[in-house]
């Protein structure tokens, strides 16, 4: 029994310390988040003095910060807390490997790799086609 105590014990402290500091990133998060809490940081005033950024742009920053910190805060935390409760390194690597590739919803198959490389693509053939027309419109039409 002592065994037993001796793992249970150490289960509950080192998996309560990751939940513990996940939701403390989960929180950063949603304090950067909040609007018109993101401009009074450092990173924000090096922004706003790099880009020009107004304060609309800095608080849509503040935004994307958060939600970065949620990403990693649980892409972090989740894999860590599986694997003291017994999964594999290999269980979670097939795990995202089917999430990126293969999600189905009853007979259809969706790949979000798929639709990130479609909507990557778009993006740059659009940037490329927008650039070819500036050039044309500033040398060839001029």
């Amino acid at each position: 029994y002592v065994g037993l105590a001796r793992f249970v014990a150490t289960q509950l402290i080192i998996t309560g310390a990751v939940v513990v500091t996940m939701y403390i990133g989960l929180l950063s998060g949603k304090a950067i988040s909040r609007q018109e809490s993101f401009g009074d940081t450092f990173f924000a005033s090096f922004l706003t003095r790099r880009f020009k950024l107004g304060p609309v742009a800095i608080d849509q920053a503040g935004l994307l910060v958060g939600l970065a910190i949620y990403a990693v805060a649980l892409l972090v935390g989740i894999p860590l807390i599986l694997l003291m409760w017994g999964f594999h390194v290999q269980d979670l690597q097939i795990l995202a490997y089917r999430l990126f590739t293969e999600v189905r919803l009853g007979g259809i198959s969706i790949s979000l790799l798929g639709i990130c490389t479609g909507i990557l693509l778009f993006a740059g053939v659009y940037l490329l086609t927008r650039w070819l027309q500036r050039w044309l419109d500033g040398n060839v039409m001029a």
